[in-house]
């Protein structure tokens, strides 16, 4: 028996389609400014619901970790905010237009909400993966027509770059999570060709089309390729399978190392440098080289301000550089201590689970997405403007890895 939808289901998918730019990048009429401020409203609305909700059916206490997390989070966020404002960064407008991304961290109750009362027919996640999947093929459907035709269908949608000869989507972090979450069901499938397996399955190859020829991002993904080999590696039975698996690891490590995709990697290391000179030979690393060589360079022992970005202090002495893509570094010089606790409490919670439940059913997720935060917060940190929207998955995977459905395992071969 199906259970009815209620007022939490549908505002909080609204928020979703609006996070995979669904809403505010392809309908013509839902612009991306008021797409965004009808998100933030949404989004505090549907939190405070569920918090409620949550309180009332006595489950939200069962959450102890995550409300500490969350209003550590909170006070962080404020902190910052109002030191930007009173040191004079930007205006109070300013800094609430940027602090808004931020609050799609608290989307996270909505999402368990959800989780638990829906649950038992398909798990939110499997729940999302294909609207996320549709969401993927716009985004490259928009690139494929604007290198073609030379026009944008969804504006938005452009990461107004080109790499490779080719224009390219948005590098976010949503997208990384489908990928190794489609990856993981995909392992606890049974064994033959199954409906279920098959769907799984384009999910994979979607996420890997549009991360290596649609967004491009070399440490991006590497990183996706060392989460993708955790989880699999992960799924191994113990003893003989386990020498097998960690041995095709190693030889995997050694054929990339021999492809063009390695010597483009190491070519853009090697030659990265922080010389305005050498930003415009197009290598990224050096962009980022010069970026975090200014900010050291006016770093007076203060955050720079939590909507430093943008303000004409910024514009003053930042000519060239990025404002994005700087890693857990950059969070450091624009929000000082108040990004620390944000930052190293994620990355506990997921180190801690993952030690304490070693070697039980589906803690290879965690140790995935453990690496996949690490890795990436070297230059594409998750606390970044652009990806901010993934934290709220984030959190909910860690509350809810325990409760993944078997069953996958044992699927029946209909699917």
């Amino acid at each position: 028996m199906k259970i009815r939808k209620n007022i939490i289901w549908c505002v909080t998918w609204i928020v979703l389609l609006l996070q995979l730019d669904i809403l505010g990048g392809i309908i013509p009429f839902f612009g991306d400014s008021i797409a965004w401020k009808v998100e933030m409203l949404l989004v505090v609305f549907d939190s405070i619901y569920a918090i409620l909700t949550l309180s009332k059916n006595g489950t939200l206490s069962r959450y102890r970790l995550l409300n500490m997390y969350i209003v550590i989070y909170i006070c962080c966020l404020i902190g910052i905010s109002c030191f930007t404002v009173r040191e004079g960064v930007a205006s109070v407008d300013h800094t609430i237009m940027y602090a808004k991304y931020y609050f799609s961290a608290f989307l996270v109750y909505p999402l368990l909400y959800l989780e638990q009362r829906y649950g038992t027919e398909k798990s939110f996640m499997e729940s999302w993966l294909p609207v996320a999947a549709l969401s993927l093929c716009f985004r490259m459907l928009n690139c494929i027509v604007y290198d073609a035709a030379g026009v944008a269908f969804f504006p938005t949608l452009i990461a107004a770059q080109v790499r490779g000869g080719h224009s390219t989507s948005i590098c976010g972090a949503i997208e990384n999570v489908f990928l190794i979450y489609s990856f993981y069901l995909l392992l606890k499938c049974g064994k033959g060709l199954t409906k279920t397996k098959i769907k799984y399955l384009i999910y994979v190859i979607i996420g890997l089309v549009y991360s290596i020829r649609f967004v491009g991002s070399r440490i991006m993904i590497v990183s996706l390729i060392a989460s993708m080999a955790i989880l699999w590696y992960g799924k191994q039975e113990r003893g003989a399978k386990k020498m097998i698996a960690f041995s095709i690891g190693v030889m995997a490590i050694v054929i990339f190392m021999q492809t063009p995709f390695y010597d483009d990697l190491l070519q853009t290391i090697q030659g990265a440098s922080s010389s305005v000179n050498d930003i415009y030979d197009g290598n990224s690393m050096s962009v980022r080289l010069y970026s975090l060589a200014s900010l050291e360079k006016n770093w007076n022992g203060k955050p720079m301000g939590f909507a430093f970005f943008g303000t004409a202090a910024f514009k003053r002495f930042f000519l060239v550089g990025s404002n994005d893509d700087l890693g857990y570094l950059g969070n450091w010089y624009t929000m000082g201590w108040y990004c620390v606790p944000m930052i190293v409490l994620l990355i506990a919670g997921y180190l801690y689970t993952s030690i304490r439940n070693f070697a039980k059913n589906n803690v290879e997720l965690l140790y995935a997405i453990l690496i996949y935060l690490l890795t990436t917060g070297i230059s594409l940190s998750c606390f970044d403007l652009a990806r901010i929207d993934v934290i709220p998955f984030l959190l909910l995977i860690l509350q809810t890895w325990r409760e993944n459905r078997d069953e996958l395992e044992v699927l029946e071969y209909d699917g």
